[in-house]
């Protein structure tokens, strides 16, 4: 329960809904109480007043830019995609956890977690924070699992399909109407299973409208130039390459380094197996797109980041 924040908002509200014949700002910073924990009690005008210049700001720069359009000063987007290589060791979940600290992320894919059963307490050594939900594909044995964490002040997010060798989520922002899906892959190390992976995607994509985004390890690189002293492209190479051009997916340019996961003491093979890949649909709606590499912490693969530009959104929340 949440206490009342304003006496004259709860005790006046036939007086605040004659106002223009809708809501009124004592009640939209209830609500942006309720979303971000925060106390604006005997400071109601002043916090209006500064959600006013942020607003002023935003339409600004709309009538720049053209209605709708995109901006590079709207809405960011931060997706972090690792392979943990296991998530068993309470020690290795509190570097997972620093880790993300330090991102200040929106959405987490972590992929062979080898995590089953319930995993609800270990979320909370993960991504310490009460607002933090998940979904969770359980692994079989000691292989595979797929969690996919996002911070619900930002996203309203839910559990779209569970599969095999994927995790996919829906996902709607709460201070706009943006939406977008976002699938996590965890492809096996056996070619032949990995075509059950090829195929599942498409079955999953087939869910879904608009912009989508997947992210994961594919255990399998797409071209010679993606791994260390290789001259030859193979028939499994091409097989990743297929499912990405057949169901029109645009993969972005990898900064920050050549490879995502590496073996041996001195690297001596390398190669590109973990990506984000985005449709055409998420790849037009903004105006930046960059996919990184990150730091290579407590397991072999390196951890990869997609920001994205901003999208404009014509709404006013903070208007009286």
């Amino acid at each position: 329960m949440y206490r009342r924040l304003n006496p004259f908002v709860h005790n006046n509200k036939e007086l605040l809904l004659k106002r223009r014949g809708r809501p009124q700002p004592g009640f939209k910073l209830l609500k942006l109480h309720k979303m971000f924990g925060v106390d604006f009690q005997g400071m109601e005008e002043e916090a209006l007043e500064l959600l006013k210049q942020v607003d002023a700001s935003r339409q600004q720069w709309r009538q720049r830019e053209g209605e709708g359009e995109l901006t590079e000063y709207s809405m960011k987007i931060k997706l972090i995609s690792w392979n943990v290589r296991g998530l068993k060791d309470q020690g290795k979940r509190m570097v997972v956890q620093n880790m993300i600290q330090d991102w200040k992320e929106d959405i987490v894919c972590l992929q062979e977690t080898k995590l089953e059963g319930n995993v609800q307490e270990l979320i909370k050594q993960i991504w310490a924070e009460r607002w933090i939900k998940y979904a969770c594909l359980e692994a079989s044995g000691t292989r595979g699992g797929i969690l996919i964490l996002w911070d619900s002040r930002i996203w309203e997010g839910e559990t779209l399909q569970v599969g095999a060798y994927t995790l996919s989520c829906k996902f709607r922002a709460q201070l706009s109407n943006f939406e977008c899906h976002i699938t996590s892959v965890y492809a096996p190390n056996s070619q032949v299973e990995r075509r059950l992976v090829w195929e599942e995607l498409p079955d999953v994509r087939g869910l879904m409208d608009g912009p989508w985004a997947i992210c994961g390890d594919f255990n399998i690189c797409r071209f010679p130039s993606e791994k260390r002293d290789c001259s030859k492209r193979n028939s499994a190479m091409r097989e990743l390459s297929d499912c990405i051009e057949d169901m029109d997916l645009v993969d972005p340019q990898l900064d920050g380094g050549r490879y995502t996961w590496y073996k041996g003491d001195n690297h001596t093979t390398a190669c590109r197996i973990d990506r984000i890949l985005v449709s055409i649909e998420w790849n037009n709606l903004f105006n930046s797109l960059m996919q990184t590499t990150l730091q290579r912490v407590i397991s072999d693969h390196v951890r990869i980041a997609l920001f994205c530009g901003h999208w404009e959104q014509s709404k006013s929340y903070f208007e009286v």
